[in-house]
């Protein structure tokens, strides 16, 4: 009877240390399991900050004139970003600063490809068309955005300017007027280009004659 008892203490004791044992055992092969997972969010979250870093330093580079130095820290890890439209359309910007066309033209497309990037490479490449004095680029590439757009407005209202169309600029001018006059402490050069149409208007007319035309300005 005694043998009895001490081998039931025996396998009671023997049962409650495997049972810890493959607690602690599963535990470990949960913690192995789950490492590289762990590891892919701790290099991701690495990533991140030094991307914010990156976007930091660009800012204040781009806001100092350092160009250069603003594309070197904007185009860092750039593939795994999770901001990579906000950090190919300012590489985009920079680069046109400092006249680097084949950069310029090469984050464009790359914001063109990303999802969601479409209708700022297009406004962003247009405006730089309308830089490189080509017009006819800028407006190829607003037919497909919104009429409505203050920002389309502007631009194509500056292409109408640069190829001398006086009737679209007459059709366009009053929708990008009736938006300034709706938001009049905002987008001084949305108002400029409002004058600048006018001033060319009132100078067509004159010069070909159209007083009537002229009185309805």
């Amino acid at each position: 009877e005694i043998t009895w008892e001490l081998s039931l203490t025996h396998f009671y004791f023997t049962a409650i240390a495997i049972f810890i044992l493959l607690y602690w055992l599963f535990r470990l092969l949960g913690k192995i399991l789950r490492l590289p997972t762990q590891l892919k969010h701790q290099k991701q979250q690495k990533t991140r900050l030094e991307i914010l870093n990156a976007m930091e330093h660009t800012l204040i580079h781009a806001a100092l004139h350092d160009w250069d130095s603003a594309i070197k820290t904007s185009t860092r890890h750039i593939k795994d970003s999770p901001i990579k439209k906000g950090q190919h359309a300012y590489t985009a910007y920079c680069a046109n600063e400092i006249g680097h066309t084949d950069m310029r033209t090469t984050h464009i497309n790359q914001l063109r490809a990303t999802a969601g990037g479409t209708h700022a490479a297009n406004l962003l490449e247009a405006g730089f068309m309308l830089q490189d004095q080509k017009p006819q680029k800028a407006l190829s590439l607003l037919e497909d955005e919104s009429a409505e757009d203050a920002l389309v407005l502007h631009y194509t209202c500056q292409a109408f300017l640069q190829i001398k169309d006086t009737l679209a600029i007459k059709r366009t001018l009053p929708k990008l007027f009736s938006y300034t006059q709706k938001h009049v402490q905002k987008h001084q050069i949305f108002q400029d280009t409002c004058i600048e149409c006018l001033h060319y208007l009132t100078e067509s007319y004159h010069v070909n004659t159209q007083p009537e035309s002229l009185a309805a300005l």
